[in-house]
């Protein structure tokens, strides 16, 4: 787990306040670098709130080798290129929950591997 002044360590142990804290920190910073590359206000707050439930599903695969705005800046770029891809709000919904199924697959298969 990260350590660091940021409340990252208190998030990743399921602390809603702590994750709160987080995207206090966060969000506004990382809303102006997705509305620069998205050019649309509405994509970019649609980006940033899947974001943040992206991150706070994964918090704890995140393990400090970065910052955690990059890790956030991130996940908000796999997003943003899952949107040009899928213009559609059918198309898109359905790849955020399949994006979430595998981020939980993925943490299932994770803990099992470590027992």
């Amino acid at each position: 787990m990260a350590v660091g002044g940021d409340g990252v360590l208190e998030a990743q142990v399921e602390s809603p306040i702590a994750f709160q804290n987080l995207y206090a920190l966060y969000s506004s910073r990382l809303y102006k670098s997705i509305v620069s590359i998205t050019k649309n206000p509405q994509d970019a707050e649609d980006a940033l709130q899947d974001t943040f439930l992206r991150a706070y599903v994964a918090i704890d695969t995140f393990e400090g080798k970065s910052s955690i705005y990059s890790w956030l800046t991130r996940i908000a770029m796999q997003f943003r290129c899952l949107r040009f891809f899928a213009d559609n709000v059918f198309v898109r919904r359905y790849c955020l929950i399949l994006s979430l199924i595998l981020s939980l697959s993925l943490r299932h298969f994770k803990s099992e591997t470590t027992l």
